[in-house]
């Protein structure tokens, strides 16, 4: 099942779809984010998701290969943008997501993946909000591996 599309998820937004015009598709990609999070629209777990000032950039682009050097853009991550409003809606719904706490550098972090653990959204948590922090689509097997195991781990993974 790994790496099948949920049919419950938004579809893809393609640069295609926009005739290749990179202005559009980000007009497009900023529009889809800020109608589905900004403001805290979204809840998980009775809190709402809030952003951070740069949390557009990390949910469109993915590390440099030098840590030294601007983040690089990521066509994969934008064209999904539109999974982190249904994923964090669908939180926990069995079937649907997984839901499980885990720390990060001592942090609290609050992560949910769909089921296949094909597409992976985290957030911080704090007392009364979660912070987006990131949201990507996992490829290898090793890593969907990794996080399956660090799910089963969790004692509180369901429900939250």
């Amino acid at each position: 099942m790994a790496g099948a599309v949920a049919p419950w998820l938004p579809t893809l937004i393609t640069l295609a779809s926009f005739g290749g015009d990179r202005s559009q598709f980000e007009a497009a990609i900023r529009a889809k984010f800020d109608a589905d999070l900004d403001g805290g629209r979204a809840r998980v777990a009775g809190k709402p998701v809030v952003l951070g000032a740069a949390t557009f950039e990390h949910v469109t682009t993915k590390d440099s290969p030098y840590r030294a050097m601007p983040r690089d853009p990521a066509d994969d991550r934008c064209e999904r943008i539109a999974w982190i409003g249904a994923v964090l809606r669908s939180a926990g719904t069995a079937g649907e997501t997984r839901l499980w706490r885990a720390k990060h550098n001592r942090r609290k972090r609050l992560r949910i993946a769909l089921d296949d653990f094909s597409y992976f959204v985290i957030l911080a948590e704090s007392a009364n909000t979660l912070l987006l922090i990131t949201a990507y689509r996992v490829r290898g097997a090793r890593q969907r591996a990794q996080l399956l195991a660090e799910w089963a781990g969790d004692p509180h993974h369901l429900p939250i």
